[in-house]
């Protein structure tokens, strides 16, 4: 019988869904398949990208505060739901909601995994070099 919490994550992404922004999460790694480097990394990345729905939100002032977050730094949410199964934000991946381009310091979730919440560093667009795999 399925837990409660494994339905969670599907009703609370319905109930926002048409109120989101509609986004991309990047990850560049190494792809072993490629010819290395001088310092044993490949000398074109792998880029994987997956379609997201979110929104991107202002931590506030006493948070910041009691933190330590820097002003640069933005809470980025991503419902679970509308990634592809199996994909979880990860540190030093990109997201981007609005033209904005944010990567990824903090990745955590609640409990039932309905809500990716992470803290992100406004950045520029990453660069496009790379062998693109689309998720």
């Amino acid at each position: 019988m399925a837990s409660i919490l494994d339905q969670i994550p599907k009703q609370i992404y319905q109930g926002f869904r048409g109120k989101l922004r509609s986004g991309t999460l990047r990850r560049h790694s190494n792809d072993p398949l490629l010819a290395l480097d001088e310092n044993g990394e490949t000398a074109t990345p792998l880029i994987e990208t997956w379609s997201c729905q979110g929104f991107v939100d202002n931590y506030s002032k006493f948070l910041r505060a009691q933190a330590g977050i820097p002003d640069s730094d933005m809470q980025i949410n991503i419902f679970a739901s509308s990634l592809t199964s199996g994909v979880v934000p990860k540190i030093q991946d990109y997201v981007t909601f609005a033209g904005g381009w944010y990567q990824l310091k903090v990745p955590q979730t609640d409990p039932a995994v309905a809500l990716w919440t992470c803290q992100g560093t406004i950045t520029r667009a990453p660069s496009d070099v790379g062998r693109l795999v689309s998720g």
